[in-house]
């Protein structure tokens, strides 16, 4: 069954904060490690329900070969509790391909489902935040990755794009 939910999707520049709005509204705390930037999209899915937990899986760009669908497509992990959503977040990274010294961005799709009697039903995109020039760290296929996967969402007519800017821009 398809969903008719709009999505509110966050934006703005890298380290503008995109992802400590989306943890305010939600209440689930994102690992921030350092300067590890969202290298992916992030939809995160609330649904008020009796039953309480976690559940964590990867959508893969349709990009990807059919054996690289086959296998982050894969992905599925379930916890009761928040506690080990960080660890969750980094074997979904590996699965992506994304290490912290080689590739940093992944047009995948990270789907965090948190249910609860206390959550609204709601969907929130985490996007990666806007690289505006490439640098030896950030290579122009990076700098494209990025404004591919953000274009994509923002063009979905159920789309809400909510911008977020520090207080210096």
């Amino acid at each position: 069954m398809m969903c008719l939910c709009r999505k509110s999707l966050f934006s703005g520049d890298q380290s503008s904060g995109k992802s400590s709005v989306l943890e305010a509204i939600s209440g689930v705390s994102f690992p921030i490690k350092g300067n590890i930037c969202t290298g992916f999209p992030t939809e995160l899915v609330l649904r008020k329900n009796s039953s309480v937990g976690v559940r964590l899986s990867i959508v893969p760009h349709q990009s990807r070969s059919e054996a690289e669908q086959q296998s982050s497509g894969s992905f599925c992990e379930q916890l009761d509790g928040f506690d080990g959503l960080p660890r969750l977040i980094d074997s979904a990274r590996a699965a992506m391909g994304i290490s912290t010294n080689g590739k940093v961005f992944s047009n995948d799709l990270l789907r965090v489902e948190v249910s609860g009697l206390d959550r609204p039903h709601l969907i929130i995109v985490d996007l990666p935040g806007f690289i505006h020039s490439e640098t030896k760290q950030q290579p122009a296929a990076d700098v494209q990755l990025v404004q591919d996967v953000d274009q994509s969402f923002m063009k979905e007519p159920r789309s809400i794009i909510i911008e977020v800017n520090t207080v210096t821009d």
